[in-house]
């Protein structure tokens, strides 16, 4: 079981995560940790400034922590997110995924054969881009703010049975571009500067920024593609609010990897007609 495994791997390297007490496979019954229903999320909205520095600066610590555990004695433990990666394939798939259940699902929109070969060619450099990046470390592939519970001041984490190994930005981009909060620019800025010092992270900062955009960019699609299934298959319009949010995240980043020496020049190149584009589609 992924869930159990990932929990005993975790909580035996001292990250943050709730014990399990008790389980009957054969009943499918598991006794877990009680976190309560508090996450980072309501802090932030209850008691924003104090949230982000001290709730925030625990998250880092464990970020850290995480991103360092050991990727290469454990490949043979059974773990599943030693034997999966987020590579070309995984990365592409996810952006296959916000195309049909965001842009033919709820938008419900065909791109155009032009609109297509514009898409398909910032994908493509986004994605092989990605795939080529180091380092790779132990990601928790879904570390947003309603997945980091709260409970006496503590943080625990949850939801990370998916996790799998990647770029540590997957992570960053997940946390700091966030769906149901909106950080501001320079704690955004401030956080990656605290995460790459801490982490010991030897590449450029220019590079390490603009390697962070181009998975911003694809993580919100990705986020996107989510919101939009649950839209248009799962009749769950809940997600749709956060939309914009998403939308915004995604321009600022766009504009971050023009703005960059970093950045591939035929990616920028790519780049205005890929904004418009989206900004047809993402109203």
């Amino acid at each position: 079981d992924p869930y159990t495994l990932t929990t005993e791997f975790l909580e035996d390297r001292n990250i943050p995560v709730p014990s399990i007490y008790a389980t009957s496979p054969d009943e499918g019954v598991m006794i877990i940790e009680d976190l309560g229903d508090r996450s980072l999320q309501d802090c932030y909205h209850e008691n924003r400034c104090d949230t982000m520095q001290v709730l925030y600066g625990q998250v880092l610590d464990v970020l850290v922590s995480m991103h360092r555990l050991d990727t290469t004695d454990n490949k043979q433990s059974g773990l599943p997110a030693f034997k999966l990666r987020f590579d070309y394939e995984k990365l592409m798939w996810e952006l296959d995924f916000f195309n049909k259940h965001f842009v033919n699902g709820h938008c419900n929109y065909s791109l155009s054969d032009t609109e297509q070969k514009v898409q398909d060619k910032v994908f493509q450099s986004i994605c092989s881009t990605l795939d080529q990046e180091k380092p790779l470390v132990f990601t928790h592939r879904d570390f947003h703010c309603r997945n980091i519970m709260v409970r006496d001041e503590r943080i625990y984490l949850i939801d990370f049975q998916d996790a799998r190994l990647g770029l540590p930005e997957y992570d960053l981009a997940s946390l700091l571009r966030d769906a149901y909060v909106k950080l501001p620019e320079t704690f955004i800025e401030g956080f990656l500067e605290d995460y790459y010092k801490e982490s010991g992270d030897s590449r450029h900062p220019e590079h390490r920024r603009m390697v962070f955009s181009l998975m911003a960019v694809q993580r919100n699609l990705k986020a996107l593609g989510t919101f939009g299934y649950q839209a248009s298959v799962k009749n769950n319009p809940f997600y749709i609010q956060f939309v914009g949010i998403l939308k915004g995240h995604i321009n600022k980043e766009i504009d971050m990897l023009m703005e960059s020496p970093a950045t591939d020049a035929n990616l920028r190149r790519s780049i205005p007609d890929f904004k418009l584009l989206l900004d047809e589609l993402i109203a």
